[in-house]
């Protein structure tokens, strides 16, 4: 079987531009985002983002070049002083270009994700089914209880056992078949 073979159950993203895979890139360091978010709310020079994030003054520099030769950031001079801010529309061809991605395929088919719920679907099992025990313990000695004070031996419980069973095993059997 070839890879033309294979059958996708969901599109392909076109491709990204060259420009815009740079500025993924450049935003993809956690400092990086951090910079991004501080600038959201305005302009700052070197120093404030070094300040206010808690970063040397040639880190800061460092990473404003990254993000300022990606295109993300426009640089202002003030005597000599560089004040960078957003360029809001590199962001807005950045958000359009991210916003065609298939992320929502990526969660649903992310191994982390899965197991997470098959080990909540699980435990959601075990509660059912210690609930299901308690409710029989319980039932069972109501059922002891009058049989012996009244005596009368019919069997009533059976009712409430066999109800609580098909609720636990509609419960048990799908999460045992999605489970493997």
């Amino acid at each position: 079987m070839t890879a033309m073979d294979v059958h996708l159950t969901h599109p392909i993203a076109p491709p990204l531009a060259p420009d815009i895979l740079v500025a993924l890139q450049a935003v993809a360091e956690p400092t990086r985002a951090r910079i991004v978010a501080l600038l959201g709310h305005g302009e700052h020079c070197v120093c404030d983002v070094g300040e206010m994030l808690g970063l040397s003054p040639a880190l800061v520099s460092h990473h404003l070049r990254a993000l300022r030769t990606s295109g993300l950031l426009r640089e202002r001079r003030s005597g000599r002083w560089v004040y960078y801010s957003l360029e809001l529309d590199r962001l807005a061809s950045l958000r359009a270009a991210v916003a065609d991605l298939p992320v929502a395929h990526l969660r649903r088919t992310d191994p982390r994700r899965i197991a997470a719920r098959k080990n909540a679907a699980r435990a959601s099992v075990r509660l059912h089914l210690g609930a299901y025990a308690a409710m029989v313990a319980i039932v069972l000695t109501v059922w002891l209880a009058v049989a012996l004070t009244a005596g009368a031996w019919y069997f009533w419980p059976i009712w409430p056992i066999l109800g609580g069973a098909i609720g636990v095993v509609g419960h048990a059997l799908p999460v045992r078949t999605c489970c493997r």
